[in-house]
């Protein structure tokens, strides 16, 4: 996956992932395709850091400085505006991984509703262990 603003866009648009809009390209457009990308896929600081860029060149996303997804963990988010709503992706503020998801209500109430507990990325499976649901390491692959 490239790292750059729009080798990013482009790759995203050739998987489907993200639709190419007649220009410009608006935060209520990439932010529903970034929302269900974040927490499917892992990305290295560099496509991090290639993403972030992409939305902040992208008219219409905000700064949240604190945000709180829906386990209760602070971090930074990424806004825009959507149908009265103001929707919010929700990264950890020292390390950029996607956190979670939020809401602006009407009246005001924020509305967590989603939150990435974890992400492993293995490179090879380790031999067959028996399952213990006791043990969060072992598998039952």
């Amino acid at each position: 996956m490239p790292a750059s603003p729009q080798a990013m866009f482009d790759y995203l648009t050739r998987l489907g992932v993200a639709f190419r809009p007649a220009p410009p390209l608006t935060a209520i457009v990439l932010g529903k395709d970034l929302a269900g990308l974040f927490p499917a896929l892992y990305l290295t600081p560099a496509q991090r850091a290639g993403m972030f860029w992409l939305m902040a060149q992208t008219p219409g996303f905000k700064l949240v400085r604190h945000a709180v997804d829906a386990l209760g963990r602070s971090g930074v988010g990424i806004a825009w505006h959507d149908a009265g709503l103001t929707m919010v992706i929700i990264f950890n503020p020292q390390t950029y991984g996607y956190m979670g998801e939020s809401m602006l209500r009407a009246g005001g109430h924020w509305q967590p509703f989603a939150a990435l507990v974890t992400m492993k990325i293995v490179s090879k499976l380790p031999p067959h262990q028996p399952f213990d649901p006791s043990n969060p390491n072992s598998s039952d692959h």
